[in-house]
């Protein structure tokens, strides 16, 4: 899927050309955020819609700034739950009987 063509600014943009690079950008995001443009403050918000620790809207003026942000928060996250599963499979030492090793090893 090609990147959605983006515009700088918001304040020479028509509210119906915004919320065309609104939905752009959600497609982009493969709908994993909800993409809005707040035509009073003219400025693009987005809103993650999966779940995760960090539940805090992404807001720009430009639907290019957003996208960037959108991306930095995902790469975010990823890195923190790589870390986390990291933590999760360190290695678990035990004891072992040397009676038992002698079995099995021979």
């Amino acid at each position: 899927m090609s990147a959605p063509q983006l515009v700088q600014g918001s304040s020479s943009l028509s509210d119906a050309r915004a919320q065309l690079l609104a939905e752009d950008v959600e497609r982009w995001c493969r709908r994993r955020w909800l993409v809005m443009w707040q035509p009073y403050s003219r400025a693009f918000a987005g809103y993650p819609m999966y779940d995760h620790a960090i539940a805090v809207p992404v807001e720009a003026k430009s639907a290019r700034k957003l996208w960037r942000r959108i991306i930095d928060v995902d790469q975010a996250l990823a890195e923190q739950a790589t870390a986390e599963i990291a933590v999760l499979r360190q290695p678990a030492v035990g004891y072992v009987p040397a009676s038992f090793l002698r079995e099995v090893l021979g």
